[in-house]
């Protein structure tokens, strides 16, 4: 009897995992084909406008550069979104690399700053520094991956008008990275699931695909530190994440010269 019992609870531990499995199955497949069809409508739509236009005037219009500038944002968007799910299965399998070295952190910070500037449109972007701050021990594209995710989170839920503010601190040996928004805020209830894959709070919101807040965890966790949110309805949200500080040389051990042998 004990022997049968075991093998029901093994069987149905089984049956759940299947279960689990098949919906994060059917979750990727939908986020694809909804996420994917329209930037290829769009694509599909251009390519047939400029194919009307070839060989006439219209061909060197606005009409045309606006056609042109639509299929390379939505090659964009899908890229951005194949990236994601390569991630989440790297993720998975533990294929994740990362190649942490020392990176100067308010230039890191500067150029993360002038990269989402297109994006920011009719909110304020602002940078937020103290006088000094060490480098930081990261593997330098996975933490500027970390920064888009982030930022493309916060500026996508603040309104015309608002500000969007990226700052650091030292917290004993590590830095402290804080992106705070002026948007809705989250609802309580949704905090304990912001990282979880796929999860939006409001299912119409197609947006995203629902993965960069997750991804940003498991680069974080990649790294050996954690990241948290911190939010309030009405009251923005404050999404905040450690990273190692690099460590410096030990006195006395710095470059040797060559010697005449």
């Amino acid at each position: 009897m004990g022997r049968l019992a075991s093998l029901a609870v093994e069987n149905a531990r089984s049956y759940q995992s299947a279960r689990r499995a098949t919906r994060a199955r059917d979750d990727v497949l939908g986020i694809v084909a909804h996420d994917l069809r329209s930037p290829l409508n769009s694509i599909i739509l251009s390519a047939q406008a400029l194919q009307r236009w070839k060989g006439n005037a219209a061909a060197d219009t606005p009409r045309a550069a606006d056609a042109l500038g639509t299929i390379v944002s939505s090659v964009r968007r899908m890229n951005r979104l194949i990236d994601d799910l390569l991630d989440v299965a790297r993720m998975d399998a533990g294929q994740l690399s990362i190649r942490p070295s020392p990176q100067p952190t308010e230039t890191l910070l500067r150029e993360v700053i002038e990269a989402a500037r297109p994006q920011a449109e009719e909110v304020h972007l602002v940078l937020e520094l103290p006088e000094v701050l060490p480098p930081v021990l990261a593997d330098r594209d996975r933490l500027l991956q970390v920064f888009s995710n982030l930022l493309g989170n916060a500026l996508k839920f603040t309104p015309p008008g608002g500000e969007v503010k990226v700052s650091a601190r030292v917290e004993g040996g590590t830095i402290c990275f804080q992106v705070h928004d002026t948007g809705p805020g989250i609802a309580p209830e949704a905090l304990m699931h912001i990282f979880e894959r796929f999860w939006q709070a409001d299912r119409r919101d197609r947006r995203g695909s629902g993965l960069g807040l997750s991804i940003a965890k498991g680069l974080v966790d990649a790294h050996g530190g954690r990241i948290w949110v911190e939010s309030e309805p009405g009251h923005g949200s404050t999404f905040l994440f450690t990273m190692p500080v690099a460590a410096a040389p030990p006195k006395g051990h710095g470059p040797v010269a060559p010697s005449d042998s």
